[in-house]
């Protein structure tokens, strides 16, 4: 895998996590955001935001990358990260379920969220 395969599935999987995160907030909070006609539109500008954010700019995977292999979380995440990416590409639905709930759960234990 080369060095640019790598940083792009890592933003890849860092856009899945943090928009079904701030989602879930902004609907908590916000609960009108859940309504069908509005929870789309917030979908969809969320998603703008945070590609953006992660996929344009080098937010924060600048350290994640150089850090990434200095503790043992950390390679589970990027091993579950990478497994993501290729089930999303090459498996079937059920594989890229299953894989993305495994990486998001190896996400929690490398990085904590807060409210």
């Amino acid at each position: 895998m080369t060095n640019e395969e790598y940083v792009a599935a890592l933003k890849h999987s860092a856009l899945v996590i943090a928009k079904k995160q701030v989602m879930a907030k902004l609907v908590a909070t916000i609960p009108f955001f859940s309504l069908p006609f509005f929870n789309p539109l917030a979908l969809l500008i969320v998603t703008r935001v945070l590609e953006t954010a992660i996929m344009k700019t080098e937010m924060g995977l600048f350290f994640l990358y150089t850090d990434v292999r200095v503790n043992a979380q950390a390679s589970r995440f990027v091993t579950a990260a990478l497994d993501f990416n290729e089930a999303k590409h090459l498996g079937t639905a059920k594989e890229a379920k299953l894989a993305e709930e495994k990486m998001v759960g190896a996400f929690r234990n490398f990085a904590k969220f807060s409210s």
